[in-house]
């Protein structure tokens, strides 16, 4: 068995790596003006939209919205984990940690979520407007 602080240094490795990767996607191969380079890493919604938000036009299903969903997934996943976990040898650094990560994690879905509403009562007032 991998012991705890090896798993978390694994995973934190992880997604360190993946996040500059990332990031020199988004420095080295985005065309924003649209004739600079001949290959371009992300389509065309992604440079006007960025990568937080897609499908924003599609009610209850855009990437914020999904966002809320899943933390709340991962937050009880994550709190069910805790709470077999928190009194083992060796957890005790990360025990203190994890209900605050539950709650970043949450208020982080939450303002997605509240942007994905903003969005759909922008869109409703606009479909009003329009009608009028």
């Amino acid at each position: 068995m991998i012991p705890f602080r090896k798993l978390g240094d694994i995973g934190n490795v992880t997604v360190l790596i993946l996040a500059i990767a990332y990031a020199a996607c988004v420095v080295l191969l985005i065309d924003y003006e649209g004739g600079g380079k001949q290959h371009s890493f992300f389509d065309n919604q992604w440079k006007q939209e960025g990568f937080c938000i897609q499908h924003k036009n599609i009610p209850f299903w855009s990437s914020f919205d999904l966002c809320i969903y899943a933390d709340t997934f991962f937050c009880i996943c994550l709190g069910i984990l805790y709470r077999c976990w928190k009194n083992q040898p060796g957890m005790q650094t990360s025990s203190d940690l994890v209900p605050f990560v539950i709650i970043g994690t949450l208020a982080h879905g939450f303002a997605h979520g509240y942007g994905a509403s903003m969005w759909r009562q922008q869109q409703q007032q606009q479909q009003q407007q329009q009608q009028q």
